[in-house]
């Protein structure tokens, strides 16, 4: 494709997106977001790949670790690239996992020639895995490390050669990582090889209120913002030298309206086709030698270990040895450390919205942030994230004055999981006409979605009001109650579910016949109406297959 600018895609503008008929416009997306088994949102991703271009822009694969990235990610990856076929791929040159923990945020390395050959290993191993050229993307940087061998651009230009890859420039990280360690961003730009460049990023950053280091802020890439003036001003120094590139806006905090952010991809996208006419875009080289084979080198891990460390204990000793000397409370490292937290706090709060409404932003904020600190993610697709969250808050002695929580984080999880679960189609009711036998001796199966539970209490009523708020108060029912919760279609929908109702799942949960499980419903509650229940299960969607059995 001719070079063209993009947006970021986010679920708030699908809509947005496939009513889109701007010229040459094209959407990235994080592929972690998108690491499900199903639901409406690759749905959504799947219409809107039918008219526009996609690219995946993964932060998940760690390169920078010392160690191979994540077998089972790179498959996830390869299977998404397969499914999407994105023009171009991409990924930071920074680490996120080491050891079992995934911290989300991109995290920095003394670029040595050690790390060089590590990086370089990884890179060649995921351009085999996915059977193409990656693009690698400049960091932003907030710490003033020592020990560095190589500068930046070296370093990726050298990455270039030794694996083929590409570079994916950010220039809003240019300016930032230049502001804050007092180097020039022009210069940057100005040697990186027009033939390597195979996209741009323009994003909004924002500055750190902490004047921790001699009075001067630190300026913090929040993708929370328009792209800065001088920014601009970056990027037309840089497409005037090497031509055209495919140029994405990115926003990914503090999001506006469809129309706000295309009107900065509009800006871009005029600029580029004033750089278009008479020069040609710089095809991606061909992927370089399999370096996969190449062993640790050990440094790298070393620097991983100490910064984790300093992480988590919240204080620069364990990494003393790469600062500059009298570096002894550097604001950059309280940077990431608050970019991890809210990154696990915005998962958290996306998997329990419920919870986090109940409780409010700051109280939530705190357990979350708790939370994370002893349960780290483990994985860069934070879809799943918080498994354990509602069992943590049972045992969370400020939760004790509120003891229906954990239930409704209960019921938030079993509403996250349905949203991503893998697809199903439900039978009709026709599928059911058989004889009396025969149906009552087959074996009904359950759509994949499906998720139910019995609570004690009326904490189900409570947190269906909660989730889909209606006028007037809530009240909690003094009986107990169940919950369905499924997602038939496009939606994930939730009722409540009698004591019959749940004894009917429970049973063909564990492979019941039809028959056993209708008798299991009737002994929890002899007065309920069967035919009706049955009927009603079949309108919710809950059945996809029924296996014949053995009427004798």
């Amino acid at each position: 494709m001719s070079p063209t600018a993009g947006l970021g895609l986010k679920p708030q503008h699908y809509d947005d997106a496939l009513a889109a008929n701007a010229e040459g416009l094209w959407f990235e997306v994080h592929p972690e977001n998108y690491m499900a088994a199903g639901g409406p949102r690759l749905r959504r991703l799947e219409a809107i790949r039918e008219t526009r271009p996609l690219s995946l822009h993964g932060v998940g694969l760690s390169l920078a670790a010392d160690a191979d990235p994540d077998l089972g990610q790179l498959l996830a990856l390869k299977a998404l690239a397969d499914r999407f076929e994105p023009f171009v791929m991409s990924e930071h040159l920074a680490w996120s996992a080491w050891r079992g923990v995934h911290q989300p945020d991109l995290l920095p390395f003394p670029r040595t020639r050690a790390a060089l050959d590590r990086i370089a290993a990884n890179i060649g191993r995921t351009q085999d895995v996915l059977g193409r050229t990656i693009l690698v993307e400049n960091p932003s940087l907030y710490l003033p490390l020592t020990g560095h061998e190589l500068d930046e651009t070296d370093f990726l230009v050298e990455l270039t050669r030794r694996t083929g890859c590409g570079l994916l420039v950010d220039v809003n990280n240019v300016f930032v990582s230049a502001s804050n360690l007092g180097y020039a961003a022009e210069t940057y730009l100005d040697v990186l090889p027009a033939e390597a460049i195979g996209e741009i990023h323009l994003a909004g950053h924002g500055v750190d209120a902490n004047e921790a280091r001699s009075g001067s802020s630190l300026l913090i890439d929040t993708h929370g913002a328009p792209v800065a003036e001088p920014v601009w001003a970056l990027y037309r120094r840089l497409i005037d030298r090497v031509g055209p590139r495919p140029t994405l806006i990115e926003r990914d905090d503090d999001i506006p309206a469809f129309d706000v952010l295309m009107a900065e991809r509009d800006r871009a996208h005029g600029l580029l086709q004033r750089t278009l006419m008479g020069q040609a875009h710089a095809p991606l080289p061909s992927p370089g030698p399999n370096l996969s084979g190449m062993t640790p080198v050990g440094e790298l891990g070393t620097f991983q270990d100490a910064f984790a460390a300093a992480l988590a204990e919240r204080t620069a000793a364990p990494i003393a040895g790469w600062l500059p000397e009298g570096e002894t409370d550097p604001a950059g490292l309280a940077v990431y450390r608050n970019t991890i937290a809210k990154g696990c706090i915005d998962a958290l709060a996306a998997n329990f919205p419920t919870v986090a409404s109940l409780v409010g932003d700051d109280w939530f904020g705190a357990a979350a942030a708790l939370f994370a600190r002893d349960n780290p993610p483990k994985s860069a697709a934070l879809l799943a994230y918080g498994a354990g969250f509602p069992d943590w808050l049972a045992r969370f002695p400020p939760a004790d004055d509120l003891p229906y929580l954990p239930a409704m984080a209960r019921m938030d999880g079993m509403w996250t999981t349905a949203l991503f679960a893998p697809e199903g189609r439900p039978l009709a009711a026709e599928a059911f006409a058989l004889e009396p036998q025969a149906l009552a001796a087959a074996r009904p199966r359950l759509h994949p979605s499906l998720a139910f539970a019995w609570f004690d209490s009326g904490l189900p009523g409570l947190w269906l009001a909660a989730r889909e708020p209606q006028p007037g108060e809530m009240e909690l029912a003094e009986d107990p109650q169940g919950v369905l919760i499924v997602r038939p279609h496009e939606a994930v929908t939730a009722r409540l579910l009698d004591r019959a109702g749940h004894a009917f799942l429970a049973a063909a949960e564990t492979d019941a016949t039809l028959g056993e499980a209708i008798t299991a419903a009737a002994e929890a509650d002899p007065a309920a109406d069967l035919p009706a229940l049955f009927a009603a299960l079949i309108a919710d969607g809950v059945f996809v297959g029924l296996d014949p059995g053995d009427p004798a």
